[in-house]
């Protein structure tokens, strides 16, 4: 359409133009040429003045993508201002919502929202429901039920992310660093991860200037491929959106079918939190503990999970081993015994020759 403007010279085609490229280039593209697309538009501006603040919605988004968040909020404040004076409440409510985004601003994003609400502007609503998970249940929509996250994040095993349909890979090991951070935070309470924190976790060679750009493109990789509500922009940094998990179903229901794999499988968990790792190890060891009468297969199952996150752990290989006893697996049973026994030695721990005096030796001895 641009490219049309452009060959019939119509400055109304043109400037319509210019703006939807820029947009999609800013939010979807690349940033810079947003930038170059809204320099172009500046010409229009005096004969047709909402252009000017359009310009400046897209340069917010732009500038964001780039790292540049002073100049980011700077502008959406500035498109805020410019369409409220020229009578456009709907685009200036909207943009409301990014500088409210921007800013963390929980006040300004409820008004925008009632806003919407009151005008029957379903899409407004959403906007700010996502952007703003914790007011859906704080605001009674007027629209539309509040419905529960359709997204979810898989950490019981390698990581996996569904949106309405069947959970795929998350692919790119920064990603799955950045996704495992913003759910520990989570998990441990906190309401964010702040820019400073995640730059020292995932970038810390690089430099500030450049580990800020790197860090806005991977929240925009992770929001292109997982979707927008997957990670919500918050005052310092950034928090999971909406977005359910399997290790938050776990330590709420005990549900163990839950469990494909090893936490967070192929990450350093020596980088990890070593307070949530606990709570997640301490629940499945409680989990398997509770299955060797009921259900030994699943016991199983579980066990060889635990053993091979923790292959030098004793009390690991003693309640896999009660799970292989108790479910009559002695072939089983006596092959994890000698690997383990072996495993071991190489740390210079000298397990019993058998199985059955392991399982009656206390755990201390082993310490």
């Amino acid at each position: 359409a641009l490219r049309y403007a452009r060959q019939l010279e119509s400055k109304l085609c043109l400037g319509v133009g210019l703006t939807c490229a820029g947009m999609a280039e800013a939010i979807h593209g690349q940033p810079d040429k947003a930038l170059a697309l809204i320099q172009e538009l500046g010409e229009f501006s005096a004969s047709d003045p909402s252009t000017m603040y359009i310009g400046a919605w897209v340069q917010g988004h732009a500038l964001e993508r780039l790292g540049q968040f002073d100049g980011s909020l700077k502008a959406f404040t500035a498109a805020a201002i410019e369409a409220t004076r020229l009578g456009n409440p709907h685009e200036a409510n909207k943009i409301g919502l990014e500088v409210a985004r921007m800013t963390g601003d929980l006040e300004q994003a409820r008004e925008h929202i009632r806003w919407f609400e009151a005008h029957g502007m379903v899409n407004g609503v959403n906007i700010g429901y996502r952007y703003f998970p914790s007011l859906a249940s704080v605001l009674t929509p007027v629209l539309l039920p509040v419905l529960p996250p359709l997204s979810r994040l898989e950490v019981l095993g390698p990581m996996r992310f569904s949106r309405l349909a069947d959970p795929l890979p998350v692919r790119g090991r920064k990603r799955q660093e950045f996704l495992a951070t913003l759910l520990e935070a989570r998990l441990s309470g906190r309401r964010e991860v702040s820019r400073l924190d995640l730059i020292e976790t995932l970038y810390p060679e690089s430099s500030e200037v450049r580990a800020g750009t790197l860090l806005a493109d991977l929240v925009y990789q992770v929001r292109e491929s997982c979707g927008m509500n997957a990670v919500e922009t918050t005052t310092d940094g950034y928090a999971l959106g909406s977005v359910s998990s399997d290790a938050e179903d776990f330590l709420k229901t005990g549900n163990t079918q839950l469990w494909r794999g090893a936490f967070l499988e192929g990450l350093d968990l020596a980088e990890r939190s070593n307070t949530i790792l606990e709570a997640i190890d301490l629940a499945l060891r409680s989990g398997i503990d509770a299955l060797i009468l009921s259900d030994p297969e699943e016991a199983v199952r579980l066990g060889r999970i635990l053993l091979e996150a923790n292959p030098y752990d004793p009390e690991a290989l003693r309640l896999t081993l009660m799970a292989l006893r108790g479910a009559g697996n002695h072939r089983g049973l006596n092959r994890a015994y000698t690997q383990a026994r072996v495993r071991l030695l190489e740390i210079g721990e000298t397990l019993p020759e058998r199985w059955a005096d392991f399982l009656v030796t206390p755990i201390g001895a082993f310490a």
